[in-house]
Protein backbone atom coordinates (compact mmCIF):
# COMPACT_ATOMS: atom_id res chain seq x y z
CA UNK A 1 0.00 0.00 0.00
CA UNK A 2 2.66 1.98 0.84
CA UNK A 3 4.38 1.91 -2.88
CA UNK A 4 0.63 2.27 -4.63
CA UNK A 5 0.79 5.83 -2.82
CA UNK A 6 4.18 6.61 -3.19
CA UNK A 7 3.55 5.83 -7.20
CA UNK A 8 0.43 8.13 -7.05
CA UNK A 9 2.46 10.58 -5.38
CA UNK A 10 5.22 10.70 -8.29
CA UNK A 11 2.86 10.87 -11.22
CA UNK A 12 1.24 13.64 -9.36
CA UNK A 13 4.71 15.52 -8.81
CA UNK A 14 5.10 14.55 -12.99
CA UNK A 15 1.69 15.79 -14.32
CA UNK A 16 1.97 19.07 -11.96
CA UNK A 17 5.31 19.58 -13.35
CA UNK A 18 4.66 19.41 -17.31
CA UNK A 19 4.75 22.36 -18.63
CA UNK A 20 1.42 23.47 -21.02
CA UNK A 21 1.75 23.94 -24.70
CA UNK A 22 0.38 26.44 -25.86
CA UNK A 23 -2.08 25.41 -28.63
CA UNK A 24 -0.75 24.81 -32.19
CA UNK A 25 -2.08 27.40 -34.57
CA UNK A 26 -4.01 25.77 -37.35
CA UNK A 27 -2.55 28.49 -40.10
CA UNK A 28 0.61 28.67 -39.41
CA UNK A 29 0.96 24.93 -39.43
CA UNK A 30 -1.30 24.45 -43.16
CA UNK A 31 0.17 27.27 -44.90
CA UNK A 32 3.42 28.37 -46.13
CA UNK A 33 5.33 31.48 -44.36
CA UNK A 34 5.09 33.32 -47.82
CA UNK A 35 0.69 33.27 -48.29
CA UNK A 36 -1.17 35.83 -47.34
CA UNK A 37 -3.00 33.43 -45.32
CA UNK A 38 0.17 32.84 -43.33
CA UNK A 39 1.49 36.82 -43.13
CA UNK A 40 -2.00 38.12 -42.14
CA UNK A 41 -2.23 35.79 -39.34
CA UNK A 42 1.07 36.86 -37.89
CA UNK A 43 0.26 40.27 -38.49
CA UNK A 44 -2.62 40.11 -35.91
CA UNK A 45 -0.11 38.52 -33.39
CA UNK A 46 2.30 40.98 -33.86
CA UNK A 47 0.23 43.74 -33.76
CA UNK A 48 -1.64 42.07 -30.51
CA UNK A 49 1.77 43.05 -28.81
CA UNK A 50 2.17 39.95 -26.73
CA UNK A 51 5.52 38.44 -25.47
CA UNK A 52 7.25 37.31 -28.55
CA UNK A 53 10.88 36.44 -28.96
CA UNK A 54 12.17 37.19 -32.68
CA UNK A 55 15.04 36.03 -33.45
CA UNK A 56 17.37 36.08 -37.06
CA UNK A 57 17.34 32.89 -38.87
CA UNK A 58 18.65 34.88 -42.39
CA UNK A 59 19.70 37.16 -44.96
CA UNK A 60 18.07 37.55 -48.04
CA UNK A 61 18.80 40.16 -51.11
CA UNK A 62 16.30 40.60 -54.31
CA UNK A 63 16.53 43.28 -56.78
CA UNK A 64 18.52 45.34 -54.47
CA UNK A 65 16.46 44.81 -51.37
CA UNK A 66 17.42 43.22 -48.24
CA UNK A 67 15.20 40.71 -46.20
CA UNK A 68 16.15 39.28 -42.65
CA UNK A 69 13.98 36.15 -41.91
CA UNK A 70 13.47 36.19 -38.38
CA UNK A 71 12.17 33.18 -35.97
CA UNK A 72 8.89 34.66 -34.00
CA UNK A 73 7.79 32.82 -30.82
CA UNK A 74 5.79 33.37 -27.72
CA UNK A 75 2.24 33.68 -26.94
CA UNK A 76 1.00 30.66 -28.76
CA UNK A 77 3.01 31.75 -31.72
CA UNK A 78 5.53 29.52 -33.56
CA UNK A 79 6.16 31.65 -36.88
CA UNK A 80 8.26 33.11 -39.22
CA UNK A 81 8.46 36.01 -40.83
CA UNK A 82 10.63 37.81 -43.63
CA UNK A 83 11.13 41.73 -42.29
CA UNK A 84 12.23 44.05 -45.19
CA UNK A 85 14.93 46.06 -43.92
CA UNK A 86 16.96 49.25 -45.20
CA UNK A 87 20.50 50.33 -45.12
CA UNK A 88 21.64 52.88 -43.27
CA UNK A 89 20.30 51.43 -40.09
CA UNK A 90 22.97 51.35 -37.78
CA UNK A 91 22.06 47.60 -36.12
CA UNK A 92 21.30 46.29 -39.47
CA UNK A 93 24.03 47.64 -41.65
CA UNK A 94 26.44 45.28 -40.29
CA UNK A 95 23.97 42.28 -41.17
CA UNK A 96 23.83 43.40 -44.92
CA UNK A 97 27.59 43.75 -45.12
CA UNK A 98 28.22 40.31 -43.62
CA UNK A 99 25.00 39.06 -45.69
CA UNK A 100 23.68 37.77 -42.47
CA UNK A 101 26.72 35.40 -41.95
CA UNK A 102 27.58 35.13 -37.80
CA UNK A 103 24.11 36.07 -36.68
CA UNK A 104 22.48 32.80 -37.08
CA UNK A 105 20.74 32.19 -34.15
CA UNK A 106 21.09 35.96 -32.65
CA UNK A 107 18.03 37.09 -30.85
CA UNK A 108 16.58 40.52 -32.12
CA UNK A 109 15.22 41.80 -28.37
CA UNK A 110 13.10 44.29 -28.94
CA UNK A 111 12.55 44.26 -32.52
CA UNK A 112 9.85 46.78 -33.68
CA UNK A 113 7.72 45.81 -37.28
CA UNK A 114 5.86 47.95 -39.03
CA UNK A 115 3.03 46.25 -40.56
CA UNK A 116 1.78 47.52 -43.77
CA UNK A 117 -1.27 45.96 -45.66
CA UNK A 118 -3.20 47.08 -48.50
CA UNK A 119 -4.88 45.67 -51.42
CA UNK A 120 -5.02 42.07 -49.68
CA UNK A 121 -1.37 42.15 -49.60
CA UNK A 122 0.88 42.02 -45.88
CA UNK A 123 4.35 43.55 -45.15
CA UNK A 124 6.52 43.47 -42.50
CA UNK A 125 8.87 46.43 -42.36
CA UNK A 126 11.88 46.73 -39.92
CA UNK A 127 11.67 50.01 -37.84
CA UNK A 128 14.73 48.99 -35.16
CA UNK A 129 15.53 47.07 -32.69
CA UNK A 130 17.00 47.71 -28.95
CA UNK A 131 19.30 44.95 -28.63
CA UNK A 132 20.92 42.29 -30.85
CA UNK A 133 21.96 38.97 -28.15
CA UNK A 134 24.38 36.83 -30.22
Amino acid sequence: MKTLKTLALLALISLASCKQEAPENKVFTSNEPDSEAYKAELAKKITAGGNLTYTFDSLEIVGGHGKIHVLVNGDGVDAKAAVAVHEGDAVITPFLNSKGKGYGGAELKGLKINVHQTDGRTEFIYNGVDEVID
